[in-house]
């Protein structure tokens, strides 16, 4: 019976159940209480909480399921991370795992031990993003926890699902390093000798790694100690791309598993009547590739976004049909759904796999697997156009920001590339503003401010101004970067093109603003361009260890026309300023004539990722770009 079905749990345990009772094998790579009380007593830093022991053994079937067992072991050093110790949380997939927990205890000071007092589980769901999934949360609670106490949990993760649903394929992350000290972390993975692992290790220069053979299996194991705490810095990339981890997968190449990921998803590409009805309606009014392209995006955008991702659905998208006779799907369901119609109107398209920015770069080197992504677009060869059609608000030629520079894997009949998605210039999302302020001699002002916004930041700027009865507060709101507080006329706000999602969105906006300068002796000092203050958001650490994320690239123009109190003269213009580097440019321009002062401000980062090595100059290029764009202008009698 194990012979057909190993990953069958029931028989599993039966079996060890008429066995002498010896421990399990993986379950013996365990420390045991007395070589975590060891480790407890080394001397510790600076750091709340320190993992004493984290380890993982998985033994994989040779139908790629698998058996996992872990130990982890965590030592509190402070009151605040005694208390959060209290709980450990993990996940399973309930669809196709069972989770078993084989101990939870306490090993305290004063050398007592206590058992946790509960375990419970709840579904993953996160209905805030439409998101449903088969993925558990399991928790662990245990009694009161003082600093200084080892807290031990022992589980098992078994596969338990009747088949494999990539066919015989294995893959898997693991983390051997967490946020806080790591004095053991060990990985051991236990294969068939006749399915061999491409395995890679990323940040862990100290991992000792060997590979072993008994019988018809081979055994991978990868042990690091005293791994430091990944340093926690602003704007830094996600834990998932910096976390020291080793990638296993029996896919041999990126081409192999874009084939088999094609094959999955193949059936969901045919088309029904009212597929094909659709594409010909969409033929009708649109009479050439690029505006059907337009014209199927914005159908797949209008779908409702809701995820149901349970079991299978997690990676393998809904037929075109269904999803659009529902008119709902995810993004894998939507990408389907520009596929298929672009297929049917004769323009050849893809499905690509992508591994967004939420989860960071892909390490260079990973071996091919599905943990790499966590999203799914579309690609138009013909027009080298990627689509996705969860961006709701965003124009076919504005990719969001968590898709843009990241790794992806364009999917095919014939194989896959591993590409990188398009990271437009600054200058394809610009932000155009054209400001007439008048101010009075107590400081007060009412204005006009216009602004027209294209590219990677269009999509949140209609999606905040859409509903016309929220305008007005939006704007008071938006606007009291510029002016402080503000009061927007009655009919103040007009908003053009925000439904049109391929032109950039314009707003004007007309109001007062009560204290818009500030008092400076007998006169008044008034700012002249909109500063982001780069230091304090973006490089605000005098050194890094980490990349900083700047962020999607962004331009800005603003024209200020500034007109001066009556009976006030200008008393300090700001000097015209020009700042060039490798990393952008930003520029002031000022004019004065008679009764007003005109300021054109400009602003563009050219980087969207600055390295450690580039920061102290960064930096610098930030303080002179807040330099120029914060001074002011001072009036007086």
């Amino acid at each position: 019976m194990l012979t057909l079905f190993p990953q069958d749990k029931a028989v599993r345990t039966y079996v060890e159940y008429l066995s002498p009772s010896n421990p399990r094998e993986d379950e013996a790579l365990a420390f045991d209480k007395a070589k975590l009380l060891e480790l407890a007593k080394r001397p510790h830093g600076k750091d709340k909480t320190r993992v004493l022991r984290s380890l993982t053994v998985t033994t994989v079937f040779p139908n790629g399921l698998a058996s996992r067992f872990y130990q982890v072991a965590y030592q509190p050093l402070t009151d605040e991370a005694a208390a959060e110790a209290r709980q450990y949380l993990t996940q399973y997939e309930g669809s196709k795992q069972s989770i078993e927990l084989r101990a939870a205890r306490v090993y305290r000071t004063d050398g007592s031990v206590a058992e946790a007092v509960e375990s419970g589980e709840s579904a993953a769901h996160n209905p805030a993003m439409a998101m449903y999934t088969s993925v558990r949360a399991f928790a662990v609670t245990f009694p009161r926890v003082s600093p200084g106490d080892v807290v031990e949990i022992r589980y098992r993760i078994d596969d338990v699902a009747s088949r494999n649903e990539v066919a015989d394929s294995f893959y898997d992350i693991e983390f051997l390093q967490a946020r806080s000290t790591s004095l053991s972390s060990e990985l051991v993975v236990i294969a068939p000798k006749n399915r061999p692992l491409t395995t890679f290790v990323h940040n862990l220069p100290g991992v000792k790694q060997t590979v072993t053979e008994q019988g018809e299996q081979r055994t991978y194991r990868f042990v690091a100690e005293n791994v430091a705490g990944l340093s926690v810095e602003p704007n830094m990339p996600p834990d998932g791309e910096l976390l020291g981890q080793v990638h296993l997968s029996t896919f041999k190449s990126w081409d192999d598993l874009a084939k088999w990921y094609y094959g999955l998803a193949r059936d969901q590409l045919d088309v029904d009547d009212e597929v094909r009805k659709q594409a010909k309606e969409i033929a009708q009014t649109a009479k050439d590739d690029a505006s059907k392209v337009r014209a199927v995006y914005k159908l797949a955008t209008e779908l409702r976004y809701v995820a149901l991702e349970l079991g299978i659905e997690g990676i393998k998208p809904r037929r075109c049909a269904l999803t659009m006779a529902r008119g709902w799907g995810d993004c894998k369901d939507k990408a389907t759904v520009i596929v298929t119609l672009l297929r049917e109107l004769g323009i050849p398209a893809n499905l690509v796999l992508v591994r967004t920015q939420m989860r960071g770069d892909l390490p260079k080197g990973s071996p091919p697997s599905l943990s790499a992504f966590d999203h799914a677009i579309a690609y138009v060869p013909s027009l080298d156009l990627f689509l996705d059609g969860t961006a709701e608000g965003s124009g076919s030629r504005e990719l969001p920001e968590m898709d843009r520079d990241a790794v992806a894997l364009v999917v095919s009949e014939t194989g896959g590339k591993l590409v990188r998605l398009p990271n437009a210039p600054a200058g394809a999302s610009p932000h155009v503003r054209k400001i007439d302020v008048g101010f009075a001699q107590d400081g007060s002002a009412t204005f006009s401010f216009e602004t027209t916004v294209a590219g990677v930041n269009a999509a949140a700027w209609r999606s905040r101004y859409h509903a016309e009865g929220t305008r007005r507060d939006r704007a008071a709101r938006d606007l009291g970067t510029f002016f402080g507080t503000v009061e927007v006329a009655k009919d103040g706000v007009t908003v053009r093109d925000a439904e049109d999602i391929e032109k950039p969105i314009r707003i004007s906006v007309k109001g007062r603003a009560p204290a818009a300068a500030r008092r400076e002796g007998d006169g008044i000092s008034i700012p002249v361009a909109n500063s982001l203050d780069l230091v304090r958001s973006v490089a605000s650490l005098s050194s890094r260890q980490n990349d900083v994320v700047v962020g999607a690239l962004t331009s800005s123009e603003e024209e200020r026309t500034i007109r001066l109190p009556a009976g006030t003269k200008v008393r300090r213009l700001p000097t015209a300023a020009n700042v060039t580097s490798y990393f952008g440019y930003a520029e002031i321009a000022v004019s004065s004539e008679n009764n007003k002062v005109v300021i054109t401000s400009k602003l563009a980062l050219s980087k969207s990722r600055i390295a450690p090595s580039e920061y102290a100059a960064f930096r610098d290029f930030c303080q002179k770009v807040d330099d120029a764009l914060s001074q002011r202008l001072v009036v007086g009698p």
